[in-house]
């Protein structure tokens, strides 16, 4: 028997006499491309400081020991915080997303004498807070009360209410009456100043007809900014929050949608946009507040962390209760076959060369390789370290390790840990003589051959040779054969003779 393909990644559902020879009972840190038995190679260190939930835009590192979600969208970086304000990076400024209105209406009075209008007018007043870099603004101010203003008077406003946000620079004045119809943008004040005198004809103000009526701030604490059809989607407990279209800083109050469940993540696919409770998920169809429908998309499968929400080869991949699912033409979980239901203790993922990558809460790695036909799973552990988290930025993986930036496998090869499968040749009720094996290999390892579940021999190999490997003529009679191996470096062929078979001994 040879053993010459060893790419079939982990398989544990099965009796271990059933699994196929080229999977494996262990499979870690080694490097499946080649299909041999090859150690991975180890993390680097950057020496760069950095939290656990980290990002990378604009050649500037972004992170927070809080759980965080990131997006990109218009060349801005957006995220949402566990229990704190959403905010964004502007031309390397970090700012919060939204404007919070002013709450204090603008008192007015007759003033001097001026050219508003030549008849006598009712007018009334609102203003806004602007950040003219941006060119974002808040919901307005209470409206002021009426004023019956005389023919050819200006007017004297008061009660400006200053922003506390740093980015406003600009207080817009919006004005109802002496032609205008609707309320019109007259002027723009600094913020901070406190008084105004309007003497500005309609037919001379900037004009803008106000429409910021429901321009509030998201809510502080919401969680997985989703972007779809230019809308920035976020949950916080069982609803759905979303912004106006093309508009990250306008969260209307009536931008909401009741789900049934505490949501746990958000995906953007192309039929619509997946919802996820714990045990559900469902599907939100339509693309505006004006078309917006939803439906159950799966009574079953739902996802424990929105964080693991990925998209690897065009298919959606998500962890759920039941181990690692996936959404193309119907939900399936990728998993059950070759390791059944799985229990994954998650923190995130990442896709990196069509490889899914979860972190897990012990600091290894869980692998559902997508790379070749068919996939695999398979397992990493650096050595005595945790890797709290991934990331790919310009085509590099990176992780936090000892607090630090890290990149991933650019370092020394490090020890794998591999268990063939319980091999019995087709044949578990026949008695068989294992006496010789020969195993090609290049590095230094440990090498355990187990007959009938007992270790029987172990050999320490080391250099770039065949060795041969004899089994002590006690322990040669048995029905199975097992290897367990840990090294480092090229596992490439193991082959083991038969002597002789005795049939139901």
């Amino acid at each position: 028997m040879k053993l010459d393909n060893f790419s079939g990644g982990l398989a544990t559902r099965k009796d271990e006499t059933l699994v196929m020879p080229n999977e494996a009972l262990l499979y870690k840190n080694i490097d499946n491309a080649k299909g041999n038995l090859t150690s991975i190679k180890d993390y680097t260190l950057s020496g760069t400081a950095i939290d656990r939930w980290f990002y990378k835009f604009s050649d500037t590192w972004y992170s927070s020991t809080n759980d965080r979600e990131y997006i990109e969208y218009n060349n801005k970086l957006y995220w949402s915080e566990k229990e704190n304000y959403a905010q964004k990076v502007v031309s390397g400024t970090v700012k919060p997303l939204g404007i919070t209105a002013p709450t204090v209406k603008l008192t007015t009075v007759d003033g001097g004498t001026g050219s508003i209008s030549t008849s006598s007018e009712t007018l009334q007043y609102m203003y806004t807070f602007y950040d003219s870099s941006e060119g974002i603004e808040s919901a307005p101010s209470p409206v002021s009360d009426e004023l019956s203003l005389s023919a050819n008077k200006e007017v004297d406003i008061s009660d400006f209410q200053t922003s506390s946000n740093v980015f406003v620079d600009k207080i817009r004045i919006y004005r109802i009456g002496a032609d205008a119809t609707d309320f019109t943008l007259i002027v723009e004040i600094d913020n901070g100043d406190t008084t105004y005198t309007d003497n500005i004809q309609t037919i001379n103000a900037i004009g803008t007809i106000l429409s910021t009526y429901d321009y509030t701030p998201p809510p502080v604490g919401l969680r997985y900014f989703t972007e779809a059809y230019g809308i920035i989607f976020a949950a916080k407990n069982n609803y759905l929050y979303f912004s106006e279209i093309g508009l990250p800083d306008a969260w209307p109050a009536a931008n909401t949608i009741l789900i049934s469940g505490i949501i746990t993540g958000i995906a953007a696919i192309p039929d619509g946009l997946a919802i996820y409770i714990n045990s559900k998920a469902y599907l939100l169809l339509g693309t505006s507040s004006a078309n917006f429908r939803l439906v159950l998309l799966s009574a079953e499968h739902g996802c424990i962390n929105h964080n693991t929400i990925k998209v690897v080869k065009n298919t959606l991949i998500w962890v759920s209760s039941d181990g690692i699912c996936s959404l193309s033409g119907g939900i399936q979980v990728v998993t059950k076959e070759k390791l059944g239901r799985i229990s994954l203790n998650t923190i995130s993922a990442t896709v990196y060369s069509e490889q899914y990558m979860l972190t897990l809460t012990d600091g290894s790695l869980f692998i559902f390789d997508l790379r070749f036909n068919p996939f695999i799973f398979k397992t990493i552990e650096f050595n005595t370290v945790e890797v709290y988290n991934l990331g790919v930025f310009d085509n590099v993986l990176y992780g936090v390790i000892n607090e630090q930036i890290a990149t991933l496998f650019t370092g020394r090869q490090i020890d794998f840990y591999y268990e063939s499968p319980v091999l019995a040749d087709g044949e578990p009720s026949n008695i068989k003589l294992y006496n010789n094996i020969y195993v090609s290999a290049e590095g230094e390892f440990l090498f355990d051959i187990y007959i009938d579940g007992v270790k029987v021999l172990n050999k320490k190999l080391n250099g770039d040779r065949i060795f041969e490997l004899k089994v002590p003529q006690e322990y040669q009679r048995g029905s199975d054969i097992q290897f367990k191996i840990q090294g480092t470096g090229v596992i490439k062929e193991i082959e083991y003779k038969i002597a002789g078979r005795e049939n139901g001994r």
